[in-house]
């Protein structure tokens, strides 16, 4: 399966991962056995760790299929703070 695959699976079950990239980041993380979750923390294994997507390439992709595919959209408040955010960096 492709990380944009799995990217998008992740962004249609956990809607919350579309407003929070370190937590669509871990859940990648999971999805591909880099990492396990329980019910009070999540474990990294560092095993194979080098061979996991960057978080970096996880957030790209979320924004292609957001922004330029508009698909899977953050909510509201964060769309307006993204784009203040946008606004500052300009």
């Amino acid at each position: 399966m492709k990380i944009k695959e799995i990217v998008e699976q992740i962004l249609k079950e956990y809607p919350r991962t579309r407003d929070d990239d370190f937590l669509l980041c871990l859940h990648v993380l999971i999805r591909m056995g880099y990492a396990r979750k329980s019910q009070t923390s999540i474990t990294i294994y560092y095993k194979n760790l080098e061979f996991a997507p960057a978080f970096e390439t996880i957030t790209r992709i979320r924004r292609e299929i957001q922004n330029n595919e508009g698909r899977l959209s953050p909510s509201q408040e964060t769309q307006e703070k993204r784009g203040k955010n946008e606004k500052k960096r300009a």
